[in-house]
């Protein structure tokens, strides 16, 4: 019988062994983090980058071994700098081996991967020095454009836009770079392409302001809105972030009719997407963008580059984008629609009832929507954003009882706001900071302890001068609350014995100038009744204080703001009726009680009805001014409560 002869040795790949020893390193640790970076426990975090440094150990060992084929090892050194770019601050290590990676890759053609190295690599310089990382991406802009790979032209142009919404001040060029991608999109017919760049447009010019900001994310909204016909536009995320654009566009200018309108429309949209997991489920956070196919499409598209362009289940190229998570989009709407319904808040309560949901989703979110697996920084920076965004839910309460003079609850939610800020740190705070100190300053003020509050006002943070050039958003913020701490300041400044009507004019004088042309029709109306109410010299003539007066109950009736049609009514009383008996004044005292009733501030009614009441008392009206006086006495001790 014939011996069986030995099998022959099977030849291992080490090289594709490491490669998949390397991902389970790198699933294991992702599966951890997750849970990890709720609680950032120290064994957790540990194991974590153990893992993750274990999978980098074996990746690099493969990378120096060499022996693999031009196409694997561009893949390897691709995988290997994506990693280290995410969990790393080794950049110098990852832009040599990206460098390598992109010399093989023209050595051998691989245009998909050397797009996706160069994609890489900008971030990385950009990261460590933006002008560069920027420079680097207009030489890879010229030469996608001159072979005509149009999928990379798009793909580094969205990169180059989002870096510069990055960016605290805007990076050049972002204007005409929407431009062009709309003038290339427009030419291949790519409506889905351009239905982004618009919503990217009009974030940029939300975020940068400037004098015709309005208007330009007006056009920008209403390009948008004209391409939702097309099918490739059917992107619940991008509809979604269009009507939160167009109801952000309604509330800075300041017209209740339209931001119900905008807003009604808003919650449709978002209520029907909740039913919808198809499109767009609880754990998504990518959007793919379809493009058409070029005839270049099959040499820079590929499954190697699918973090930044796929190919979808149709064979179609697809741009990759990340978006929220459905839930984190739902909240939103949730603070859009307090601010909407806020200047109405005394009367209905909604926008506190939002607020409250809104929060509510957050912690939701956060229960609900963990991923299986993620990598520890992105899940710390989605929950450090789910926490700024749970501090500006908080600041609106503040403000909302503070508007009700209900002091315990503001110091509850200023106490609040300042234990959530020290978990985020100082560098993810931004222009919280003013929001927190100034309603420390309103606490103080609103409880009459006006030492206390005047030193506030006039910290250092709430300096005008400084915001002279503004050029974001977040610093218009802070802008505006140095402008309301301005506001405080000069009203403190009224009270016996701090009285200077000489620093009056001027302080008076900068007020009118910042608020003239202000893009907030309550902060031009808040500033039309500052000005009647401070002691000048020479005294504002009864012509101007009229003509103020009746300005501000003009711009208080166009944003339905109930408190300044209230703090008008009860001036106009004050300054013209206090003192005269007659019909006439019964009618501005009745109106301003009335008013003041309807904004549910406990001073403004005991104002209010303390002025009816010494009408009344004009008038003969004993009983009538009894009562309201009564009334007066009562609201008085609930707007300062006895310790």
């Amino acid at each position: 019988m014939a011996s069986r002869r030995p099998a022959a040795p099977v030849e291992i790949d080490r090289s594709k062994l490491a490669v998949a020893l390397a991902e389970e390193y790198f699933d294991a640790a992702h599966k951890i983090a997750p849970a990890a970076s709720m609680s950032m426990p120290a064994k957790a975090l540990e194991e974590y980058h153990k893992l993750i440094a274990a999978g980098l150990g074996l990746l690099e060992a493969t990378l120096r071994r060499g022996g693999m084929t031009p196409r694997e090892e561009a893949n390897m050194r691709l995988r290997y700098c994506s990693v280290l770019f995410e969990e790393t601050e080794n950049s110098m290590e990852a832009e040599t081996a990206l460098s390598q990676g992109i010399t093989i890759c023209e050595r051998n053609h691989y245009f998909d991967l050397k797009y996706a190295l160069q994609f890489l690599l900008a971030q990385i310089m950009f990261k460590k020095n933006p002008k560069a990382g920027l420079r680097a991406l207009d030489a890879h802009i010229a030469d996608a454009e001159a072979y005509q790979h149009i999928p990379w032209v798009y793909a580094f142009r969205f990169l180059r836009a989002s870096l510069s919404l990055a960016s605290p001040v805007p990076a050049d060029k972002w204007k005409g770079n929407f431009e062009k991608i709309t003038t290339l999109a427009t030419q291949q017919n790519d409506y889905g392409i351009r239905l982004a760049s618009c919503l990217m447009e009009a974030l940029a010019y939300l975020k940068y302001g400037g004098p015709d900001s309005i208007e330009a994310v007006q056009g920008a909204i209403a390009a948008a809105w004209s391409y939702q016909a097309q099918p490739s536009c059917q992107i619940p995320q991008l509809i979604a972030l269009l009507h939160m654009i167009d109801t952000t566009c309604s509330i800075r200018q300041g017209s209740p009719e339209v931001m119900m309108t905008k807003l009604r429309a808003m919650q449709r949209m978002i209520d029907a997407a909740l039913a919808d997991e198809e499109s767009w489920g609880f754990t998504d956070d990518s959007i793919a963008i379809p493009m058409s196919r070029s005839a270049h499409s099959s040499q820079v598209v590929s499954s190697d580059t699918r973090s930044v362009l796929g190919i979808g289940r149709d064979g179609g190229d697809k741009l990759m984008m990340s978006f929220l998570h459905k839930r984190d989009a739902y909240a939103i709407t949730y603070l859009l629609g307090s601010l909407v319904l806020f200047n109405k808040d005394a009367e209905t309560g909604k926008a506190a009832k939002y607020l409250y949901s809104g929060l509510e989703t957050i912690g939701s979110a956060k229960k609900k929507d963990m991923p299986m697996y993620d990598t520890l920084p992105n899940c710390v920076s989605r929950n450090q954003w789910r926490s700024q965004i749970a501090c500006y839910y908080t600041s609106c309460l503040a403000f909302i009882a503070a508007a009700k003079c209900e002091w315990t609850a503001v110091k509850i939610q200023v106490e609040k706001l300042n234990s959530a800020m020290k978990d985020l740190g100082d560098g993810n705070v931004g222009p919280l900071n003013s929001v927190a100190l100034y309603l420390s300053g309103i606490y103080h003020q609103g409880t009459g302890d006006l030492d206390a509050a005047l030193p506030i006002f006039q910290d250092k943070v709430f300096d005008l001068s400084i915001y002279e050039n503004v050029t974001s958003s977040a610093a218009q913020l802070q802008k505006d609350y140095a402008l309301l701490a301005a506001f405080n300041t000069i009203l403190i400044c009224q009270e016996p014995g701090r009285k200077d009507p000489q620093r009056n004019n001027k302080l008076v004088g900068k007020m009118t100038e910042a608020c003239l042309n202000h893009q907030s029709p309550d902060v031009r109306t808040a500033s039309k009744i500052l000005s009647v109410t401070v002691l000048r010299s020479p005294p504002m003539s009864s012509i101007d204080v009229r003509g103020h007066l009746s300005m501000a109950l003009k711009g208080a009736k166009i944003s339905g703001n109930l408190h300044f049609t209230s703090l008008a009514l009860s001036i106009m009383c004050s300054r013209f009726f206090v003192d005269v008996v007659g019909l006439q004044a019964e009618k501005s005292a009745l109106a301003a009680s009335a008013q003041a009733h309807r904004s549910h501030n406990a001073l403004w009614i005991s104002v209010a009805d303390g002025m009816l009441g010494n009408v009344h008392e004009l008038n003969g009206n004993s009983g009538e001014a009894h009562r309201a006086l009564a009334r007066a006495r009562q609201y008085a001790d609930a707007a300062f409560p006895h310790p």
